[in-house]
């Protein structure tokens, strides 16, 4: 047990070694994912942290993150609860610290307040948990089946971008180190690092350098005497010897294709090729370019399975206005400058906004409670504010509040309730006493 244990936990190193993931600087793409799964569950802090050998690493988060925390991006990994979250390897929820004997004397609780915590596990393809998209808060929270399920697809999408990420890294280190190779071969004039090599207009290998041992696991004097062709994958074969010897004049050529290694390995190769007619010989110049192929056919795959994980997420929030346009209640967001910027179908027809656009103002169709009013006093004063509007032969209750999680912008939350049908059977059961107390 101890073994596997151990095991895992290096090959998760490992990996987060491979993607080259603790890193510093900013990305755009991970700053808009947290940025909008906070906002989708309106908590306080959204972060993706990368948990290290003996610390978690504060890759990317969303919210105000305490200022010693901001400046160090990192805090002891044994008092972190994504520990939990990793070690598990499935999604673990605490939804409020003081309600568990495990949990209320936890260092986030008693040092920052944090009664709320949510995490989903970052699976890389390999199956590697090497972090956590968490979700915290200073209050109490239930987290539904259906909101782990949303977690956890979002954070299928944080691991798409890491590993795009790492494979874009891999990518530029490759290019960078062959650039080096290449000014290498200008400085020393010495061709040692490539394989060069002469070819008869028969197609049989005249001459290589040692260079064939590193790149093809051949000795020079295994080449010599043998068929070019020999060494071509089959599929590649038609690519380029034919047109290579073809014309009397001097002609160069550059070209990938495949070469079968010694070791029955494949190895990418990219030539540059001179054939002199006269001498009835093609002077090669051969370059091992199977790491930068292999990183770039690595991040064209990432790419597609990160659009798969940003179509989950996408799929998610249409099942979120599903629900919220399918409410009894009408659903309002609106900025402290009076524009709309959502309604459900019942907030449309208890205000009369015409179109499937929200209007440019918020209206105002009450007499003894003025909406516009009301929406920039509860976001200037930060205040909930609650009332009971008679509007004709209607009675609604009216919610405003200015949750922390719209993102600072000020917007308030407004839920309008239509209690007619309540009122009248409470009306009507009062006739109804009067009449009988009267008999």
């Amino acid at each position: 047990m101890e073994t596997d244990r151990n095991e895992r936990e290096s090959g998760r190193l490992a990996t987060l070694d491979y993607l080259g993931a603790v890193r510093p600087e900013a990305d755009h793409v991970l700053q808009e994912l947290v940025d909008e799964v906070r906002s989708i569950f309106g908590t306080e802090l959204c972060m993706v942290n990368l948990t290290l050998s003996k610390v978690q690493y504060f890759r990317a988060w969303s919210g105000n993150l305490p200022a010693d925390l901001t400046e160090v991006r990192q805090d002891p990994r044994k008092r972190s609860m994504c520990q939990y979250t990793v070690e598990t390897e499935m999604p673990f929820v605490v939804p409020d610290f003081l309600a568990t004997e495990r949990f209320k004397d936890q260092y986030f609780c008693v040092r920052y307040g944090v009664r709320f915590y949510a995490g989903a596990p970052l699976i890389t393809s390999g199956g590697h948990a090497i972090g956590t998209l968490c979700l915290v808060d200073t209050r109490p929270r239930e987290f539904s089946e259906e909101q782990t399920k949303m977690l956890k697809a979002f954070a299928r999408a944080v691991v798409g971008r890491l590993e795009t990420l790492g494979a874009l890294g891999r990518e530029q280190s490759a290019k960078v180190r062959e650039s080096r190779h290449k000014q290498e071969l200008q400085r020393t004039l010495d061709a040692s690092l490539d394989m060069i090599m002469t070819i008869g207009a028969d197609g049989m290998i005249k001459s290589t350098s040692q260079a064939s041992k590193t790149i093809l696991g051949y000795q020079p004097e295994e080449l010599i005497g043998r068929s070019f062709m020999d060494l071509i994958h089959s599929e590649d074969q038609a690519l380029w010897f034919e047109p290579t010897f073809v014309g009397d004049e001097v002609k160069s050529e550059r070209f990938e294709n495949r070469c079968k290694r010694k070791d029955g390995g494949i190895a990418w190769i990219e030539w540059n090729t001179q054939y002199f007619s006269e001498e009835g010989v093609v002077y090669c110049v051969a370059r091992d370019i199977t790491e930068r192929k292999e990183a770039e056919a690595e991040r064209a795959r990432l790419r597609v399975r990160e659009r798969v994980a940003h179509a989950e997420a996408e799929a998610v929030r249409t099942r979120l206005a599903a629900i919220l346009n399918n409410l009894n209640e009408g659903v309002l967001v609106a900025g402290q400058e009076g524009v709309v910027r959502f309604a459900n179908p019942v907030a449309r027809t208890i205000l009369g906004m015409m179109g499937s656009e929200p209007p440019e103002e918020l209206p105002d169709p009450w007499e003894d409670f003025h909406l516009p009013e009301a929406v920039t006093r509860c976001a200037q004063n930060r205040e909930n504010i609650e009332a009971r509007v008679q509007y004709g032969e209607n009675f609604l209750r009216v919610r405003l509040e200015c949750p922390s999680d719209f993102d600072n912008r000020g917007d308030v939350l407004v839920v309008i309730q239509d209690l007619s049908e309540g009122h009248r059977l409470e009306a009507n059961q009062q006739r109804f006493l009067a009449n009988a107390a009267h008999q």
